[in-house]
Parts: structure tokens; sequence; C-alpha cells
């Protein structure tokens, strides 16, 4: 196939790991790409983040920004600048003097960049370190979430104008917005035997030796903390952006992801899916190829009802399966069922799946995982499918 892609806005929404790959691909094939990221992760550096600036997780925005402009072949000084972290040890008044080695433009990597340029990234590495508390940590801190923190800081909070900044710097050419700018939301997880999960990182990483239930629905909370479980749900509001950029869409993409942490929160935001269901444009599911612990007890055939179920819970009024969905990509696995990789069974398509033929969605079935990363996409033939799309 050729890889020229037609001119058309391809809107995704998805997790980061899963649709990585994915991406890269897309944009080598100069593909129109908006990725729409959740706002409710809870781990690692976007915890620490969180904690200290009151901020919605900015990780997950940084790292989908360097996947695209990776795909793009950006891969300037600015770039590598923005992939850097800092020493993963070391005493904290060693890591504070090399975070003041790039705020000082001593650093090779800042010191190397175009003066016009390196001005302004210092500029928001001043305005990060004018705010940095004094017992946060450092370590493995990423220099390209402390020029996103210290450009929201510099215009006013506005998490949009930042990443708008933080693109033109890069030269990426592709979007990534937040699904939502509120800066408090968090997620809980209701199993269908009455148990609850706390926190998206506890959810994504269910402990299966002591939780054997799988997960009923998932709501939004303002903590992360064991509280008593939220009724009614918190709502969330959807960022204005994400909203224009699905009514200016060409193709919608669902996945692949984690489903309750990565896609479902989508849907659950603000008037996103109504929007959705107003547009006559393929609606493009893909299907995870292996289970996760979050989807442990589902089907691909259980996901995709579960994921029309919760949109229509979410929506103004109930509308039929193909108003969110209009075709289905569906793995099919040439392993044996008790064959695994990574501890993960591969996931099934469901007994009935074909029905779905008669609720005007279309199936397509095929082996679509790579022929060298077991368990993953084969993110050519993906993006090649998306770019060409009838």
């Amino acid at each position: 196939m050729s890889n020229r892609a037609k001119s058309r806005k391809l809107l995704v929404f998805s997790g980061g790991t899963g649709f990585r790959e994915i991406n890269m691909s897309l944009a080598r094939r100069g593909n129109d790409i908006t990725r729409i990221v959740p706002v409710c992760d809870n781990g690692g550096s976007s915890k620490v983040l969180r904690q200290h600036f009151n901020v919605i997780p900015i990780g997950d925005i940084r790292h989908a920004l360097m996947t695209q402009a990776h795909g793009e072949g950006r891969v300037g000084s600015v770039v590598k600048l923005f992939n850097w972290r800092l020493s993963g040890s070391g005493t904290d008044k060693l890591l504070k003097k090399e975070l003041n080695s790039f705020i000082t433009n001593q650093h090779p990597l800042i010191s190397n960049i175009e003066k016009s340029l390196g001005n302004v990234i210092v500029n928001y590495l001043n305005q990060f370190s004018a705010l940095l508390p004094p017992d946060m940590e450092l370590r493995n801190g990423s220099i390209g979430n402390f020029v996103l923190l210290g450009a929201y800081f510099a215009h006013n909070k506005d998490i949009n104008t930042a990443i708008y900044v933080f693109r033109q710097l890069c030269s990426i050419q592709g979007n990534v917005w937040p699904v939502s700018l509120d800066n408090d939301l968090h997620l809980q997880a209701a199993l269908d035997n009455g148990d609850t999960i706390f926190g998206q990182a506890n959810t994504t990483n269910i402990d299966r030796s002591k939780y054997a239930a799988k997960i009923d629905h998932i709501l939004f909370s303002h903590s992360d903390e064991k509280t008593e479980i939220i009724r009614p749900h918190v709502t969330a509001s959807a960022n204005p952006i994400v909203i224009e950029a699905i009514k200016t869409a060409d193709i919608i993409v669902y996945g692949p992801g984690s489903f309750f942490t990565s896609l479902l929160p989508h849907i659950m935001t603000g008037s996103i899916a109504q929007e959705i269901a107003k547009l006559n444009i393929p609606k493009i599911f893909i299907g995870n190829i292996l289970e996760d612990d979050e989807s442990y007890g589902y089907d691909l055939e259980q996901m995709v009802r579960h994921f029309v179920t919760t949109a229509n819970q979410y929506s103004s009024q109930v509308q039929p399966i193909n108003k969110y969905i209009s075709h289905l990509l569906v793995n099919k696995s040439h392993s044996l069922n008790e064959h695994t990789t990574n501890n993960h069974f591969y996931l099934k398509m469901g007994e009935n799946i074909n029905a779905f033929d008669q609720q005007g969605i279309e199936l397509v079935i095929d082996d679509m995982e790579s022929p060298w990363k077991r368990g993953q996409h084969d993110a050519d033939w993906i993006a090649d499918y998306l770019t060409h799309f009838p």
C-alpha cells in the first residue's frame, strides 16, 4: 500500500502505551491526528505533580506529545531536551543542582538550542522552579513535564495554551488535549462482588490474588483515598477544545488500551457521548489483543456492549449501538486458549460477536498481532487500515 494519507482528521480516544506504536505509524503516514488523553492518573510522577501543584496529570499529555513528535520525525534539540530526565539517584542537593544547570542555561542540552527558543524554555523552567516545593521528589523528573508545568503557570493556569506552546517549541503538527480540565478527578472501580478499588493506579494494577471479582463499572471521585462509595456520581466537564475536535473530526478511533481506565472515562465526561452519537462518520473501535488485569472476566463482545451501555448512561438520550461504533477491529488469535504472553490470555472475541453485524457494526476480523512483539498490535496494519479507510 502507498503511505500517502488522505487529508482527513483522525480523533483518537485512547490511553498512552496501548496506542503508542500505532500513533507513530499513523504520524509517519502524514495523518492529521488529535489525541485525547484521560485525566485520572494518580501513579508515578503524575501523582507527585498532582499532589504538589493541584494540576491535572500532565505526564500522559507530555508522553503523547513526545510520541507524536517521534512519529513526525521531530528529533531536534528541543525534543531531546523534553525527553530528558534528571538522575535517578543522588542527594536532593545534587538533583537541585542538576535542575539548576538547565535553568541557568549551562546544561549542554539547553545551551545548544537556538537562543530565542532557549530563552522561552528557560523562562518556563524558572516558573516551575519558583513554585517548586522544597520537599518534592526530583529523581527521574522529566524536563518536559517541568517545562509544560511552567508554561501552565506562566499562562494563567491554562493547560490548553501550555500544550499549544509546547507543541510550537517542538514543531509538532498533531494535537494532544486532555479530555477534561477538572484537576481533581479520580476513579473508583466497583467490583461485581461489592468491593471497591480506589484510584486509577490501583485499578490498572489490580492485585488479582486479592480481588478475584471482575469490574462491574467505574465512576469518578474527587479523591483516590479510600472513602465511601460516591453516590451520586461525581460529574466531569469536557474540555471545550475536545468538543470542537469531535464536531470537526472525519474519523473517530477508540483504543486500544486499558478498557476501564483509559477508554471508558472519555465517554463519561461531559457531553462527549452525545456529541459522538450525533455524527454520521466512521467510529472505529480497536479491540485489544490481550486481556489485562482490568478486563479480567470480559471478552471483546462484552467490552463493546459495556462501552455502549456506559455511553448511553452519560448521554442525554439512549442511542442504538451503531451511533457510537460503526466498525469493530477484532484480532483473530492463532493461539490456543491456554497459551499466554506476559501472564495474560489472548482476549476472546465472544460467542455472539457476529450479532453486531445485524446492529449496524461492520466487523473486521483478521490477524492484527505484531509479528515482532507478541501480544501487541501490528501498528503498520492498523495505520494502513485507518489511513486508507474508504
